[in-house]
């Protein structure tokens, strides 16, 4: 967390491509070190949100809501997301930004 308490102005979004504690789990401690948008699925949503209430964490969220075949602009960047089977339903993957 030191990281990006450090770089906090450099921290665009945070990308969560599936609901596992692995994936997610820190995510409300980055959120306090380090404030920005977080882009994941709908179903990834309700699992962080659950995960906030289990905890008794409210960190305020911007939840941007992507398809897993979707796209997005971060930071002037262009991100296309794919599908990827995995055992969480709407899980994708990322691949790094285009110009």
């Amino acid at each position: 967390m030191t990281y990006l308490q450090e770089n906090k102005d450099r921290v665009k979004a945070y990308i969560i491509t599936h609901g596992h504690d692995d994936n997610m789990g820190s995510l409300s401690y980055a959120l306090k070190a380090a404030p920005a948008p977080v882009y994941c699925s709908n179903v990834t949503c309700s699992m962080i949100k659950d995960n906030f209430r289990r905890y008794k964490e409210n960190p305020k969220v911007d939840f941007h809501i992507v398809d897993s075949s979707g796209k997005a602009i971060i930071a002037d960047r262009k991100f296309k997301f794919f599908s990827t089977s995995h055992s969480v339903a709407q899980s994708f993957a990322c691949p790094g930004p285009r110009g």
